[in-house]
């Protein structure tokens, strides 16, 4: 427990130092001069975007500066884009959405929530169904967009062509098809104000000064950005899945259970910056850890193993944006249990830390062990345990040596058993009662 706590307060700590670094840096780096400031919001639309943004846009406020919001993404987490259009509607900023490349899924919704829009020829803006397409969020994201087109003056009929496909746009859309513009296309339609090759044509188009300079994107805004992306949540959570169910497997606390706790609380912190894992999930992550490791100390599959599986997975769940996104995170991270516990016992198999793991030692006749079928009579005979049993491990009946299988989960070395059941060549045991 005292490793989970300093590892904890370490990656959180670190993080926090980073991200601080990196809002001084942003500010001192600001050129205060420039007329414009040129904010580039690229890529998957997560938490680390939105602190990004309110940051950026706080300067260009001091700075008295309107500002251009440049556009390339192919969407994100919708309460992440619910949050930045708040952000662009309420901020006292002039804004223009620049759309460079393109504004697809979670991209129109902020677009569409500056005040200006220009695009660059050869980009293209639409696609805006979500995942999961439920009639429940539907509802929701349309309402989101409605509420920035009315308030922006854009064609909502239009727009929202782009996230039902039930809505047809004549001569653009046709009924079971998304709405997706190219460039002239969405001005003709008025979704778009102009068509500008650069961020100089867009502050010569709108009148906005002269000169730019552009928000610095700097080392904690990475960072923040990769550990809240989708692939490094799932990477994330895969990982610690895989190396939990290892160490419920194994006796004692070892690597792979510092392995799990250093992804999952990535994969919480990461959560908690996206705004998707709240602190009560956590909190209750942290309950089902604690009861699952008082399950190891007490033998047997009871009320702690129970509860504590329970508990991890209702946090797991509540800390997705939806329980389909769970669903496929848990299908990986079963697949990944699978494949990689196999291939860590063969590669790893001769290093102590997976000792706990492997079962190395070699059974041979000479020494007393059974290597035929077991026969129904020893069936209630007494045995004491020969090495660990993590389910699996070695007894000894009458002399004899032979394979075992716990029941009971975990029993150490040395302790009384009785067989309860057989396998082929194998035994099920338990602990003796007294």
């Amino acid at each position: 427990m005292y490793i989970m706590k300093i590892l904890r307060r370490t990656i959180i700590a670190a993080s926090f130092l980073l991200y601080l670094l990196g809002s001084i840096l942003s500010i001192s780096g600001a050129e205060k001069d420039a007329d414009v400031y040129v904010i580039k919001l690229h890529g998957e639309v997560n938490g680390a975007m939105v602190s990004y943004l309110e940051r950026e846009l706080e300067i260009a406020r001091q700075n008295n500066q309107p500002a251009i919001i440049d556009i390339d993404t192919w969407g994100g987490i919708v309460t992440s884009a619910g949050d930045i259009s708040n952000i662009l509607l309420n901020t006292p900023v002039e804004t223009t959405a620049y759309v460079s490349n393109k504004a697809i899924s979670a991209g129109v919704l902020i677009a569409i929530s500056c005040d200006n829009i220009a695009m660059s020829p050869n980009s293209y803006i639409g696609a805006a169904e979500t995942i999961p397409n439920t009639e429940k969020i539907l509802s929701a994201w349309k309402g989101m967009l409605s509420t920035a087109a009315i308030e922006r003056g854009r064609p909502e009929d239009v727009i929202l062509a782009m996230a039902d496909v039930r809505i047809v746009v004549e001569d653009y859309s046709e009924e079971g098809e998304l709405l997706t513009l190219a460039a002239r296309q969405a001005v003709d339609l008025g979704v778009s104000d102009a068509l500008c090759e650069n961020i100089s044509e867009v502050i010569e188009y709108f009148d906005l000064g002269e000169t730019y300079s552009i928000a610095p994107y700097t080392t904690s805004d990475k960072v923040a950005s990769a550990i809240t992306s989708t692939t490094a949540l799932d990477i994330f959570f895969t990982i610690g899945f895989a190396f939990m169910v290892i160490e419920i497997f194994t006796a004692g606390f070892g690597v792979a259970g510092i392995i799990s706790i250093v992804c999952f609380v990535m994969y919480f912190f990461g959560g908690m910056i996206a705004g998707t894992a709240q602190w009560w999930a956590i909190g209750l992550f942290v309950l089902g850890i604690i009861a699952l490791t008082i399950e190891i100390f007490v033998p047997g599959f009871g009320v702690f193993g129970i509860s504590g599986i329970i508990m991890c997975t209702l946090a797991l769940i509540f800390s997705a944006n939806s329980f389909e996104e769970f669903a496929k995170r848990a299908g990986f991270a079963m697949i990944a249990c699978a494949v990689l516990i196999p291939i860590l016992i063969k590669i790893f198999g001769k290093i102590k830390l997976f000792d706990r793991i492997a079962n190395k030692n070699v059974q041979s006749v000479s020494e007393g062990y059974i290597i035929s079928q077991v026969k129904d009579e020893i069936i209630g005979s007494a045995a004491i345990s020969v090495t660990e049993l993590r389910p699996t491990g070695i007894i000894e009946v009458d002399g004899n040596r032979m394979d075992a299988l716990s029941e009971e989960g975990f029993i150490a070395k040395g302790v009384p058993v009785v067989v309860s059941g057989k396998r082929s060549s194998s035994v099920i045991v338990r602990k003796q009662r007294t």
